[in-house]
This record gives structure tokens, sequence and C-alpha cells, in this order.
């Protein structure tokens, strides 16, 4: 699920677009539930006192947006498909709050203090 280089307390942390749609249907709600267990595992990394530079991948759900708005455009021509470039930044928001939230919750469940 994700990757580490080894530098005395900090680990880089790559979370593969793939692994957080290992759920099916692929859905924001499946997506949530992996990002959930993963940010658990983050927790007991970082309350084991590392540092952490968290980073994710978004190629599928990109796609996913990216047909959505497809889809929703050949229903209704007023829906304007966005540029990939948006869908991107979409995505990525997305995947960051959906993260941030969980990894927040995660370790406020562990009592780490948290500023």
């Amino acid at each position: 699920m994700f990757d580490q280089c080894p530098h005395n307390s900090q680990k880089w942390l790559w979370l593969w677009a793939e692994a957080l749609r290992k759920q099916e249907p692929s859905t924001a709600e499946a997506q949530l539930a992996v990002v959930k267990k993963t940010c658990r595992i983050l927790a007991d990394i970082s309350c084991k006192g590392y540092e952490m530079a968290v980073i994710h991948g978004n190629s599928l759900q990109v796609g996913n947006i990216t047909l959505s708005q497809e889809t929703a455009e050949k229903i209704n021509p007023k829906l304007r498909q966005c540029s990939f470039d948006v869908c991107d930044a979409m995505s990525q928001g997305y995947i960051g709050y959906q993260i941030q939230q969980c990894l927040r919750d995660a370790l406020r469940n562990r009592n780490h203090n948290l500023q």
C-alpha cells in the first residue's frame, strides 16, 4: 500500500491510486473506507515518533471524474465537461481531504497531541 524510504526518523509514504481503489464498487465511499484503514496505519507510524510526508496518486480517480463528466454532458449538453487539469485538481482535493480528515481522526483516537 505504501513505500518507505529509510532516513533517520523520517518516512516518505506514497499511497498508490490503485491501493485507494481496491474496493468495488469504485466509489468515493469505498475509497473512504480504504483511506480510513490506511490512516490508522499512518497514525501508528506517527505515534512511534516518525515524521512523515504522505503523497498520493490519483490516476484512477481522475479517470472516474472524467468519465462521469463525459456521461453528464451527453445527457445534458449544458453540463460542460471540465478540462483534464481541472479534473485532476478535483481528485487531488478530495483525496487530500479524505486523508487529512481520516488521519486527524485516527490520531485523536490514539489521544495523540494534535495542534
